[in-house]
């Protein structure tokens, strides 16, 4: 694989995961403390306008470096499969509120990751980040059923 796609698929990846992380902060601002409002927004603004080094570094990527998407390793993905079969035998506990948060985290990554590289025309794996959103919604929606029993359970 081209060096130049690597990098900017790791680029990628970081931006997703600083955009998710900036979407978390917005809605605990709004919970909490409004008047940090304007702190967020104004890292929305930095991490919108850092969006085109990302593009400049896409167009710059020749048509071969373009036709290649491998995806994760299949062991990789299994080894995520166990992991929630193994989740779901542990059962619940005081921390699935925090996995919770964590699962959804890892969702809206996945998701701005393939919007942007969707926007950007850098090649992505389908089937790999379909699993991965299948993996991450499965966790989110078993450890959001055990917050809400426990909830519930303290009634």
């Amino acid at each position: 694989m081209d060096s130049s796609l690597i990098r900017l698929k790791a680029m990628i990846w970081g931006h997703s995961l600083l955009g998710a992380s900036l979407l978390a902060a917005y809605v605990l601002v709004l919970e909490k403390d409004v008047r940090l409002l304007p702190c967020v927004l104004g890292c929305w603004l930095i991490w919108i306008v850092a969006l085109r080094p990302l593009a400049r570094q896409a167009s710059r990527l020749t048509a071969a470096a373009r036709a290649f998407a491998g995806g994760l390793p299949r062991w990789l993905l299994g080894a995520c499969a166990v992991a929630q079969l193994a989740g779901l035998a542990l059962g619940w506990g005081s921390h699935e509120g925090w996995l919770a948060v964590a699962y959804l985290l890892a969702c809206i990554t996945l998701i701005v990751r393939e919007s942007i590289s969707a926007a950007m025309d850098v090649p992505m794996h389908r089937k790999t980040w379909a699993r991965c959103m299948l993996l991450a919604g499965f966790g989110l929606l078993h450890h959001l059923l055990g917050y809400f029993v426990q909830i519930v359970g303290s009634c």
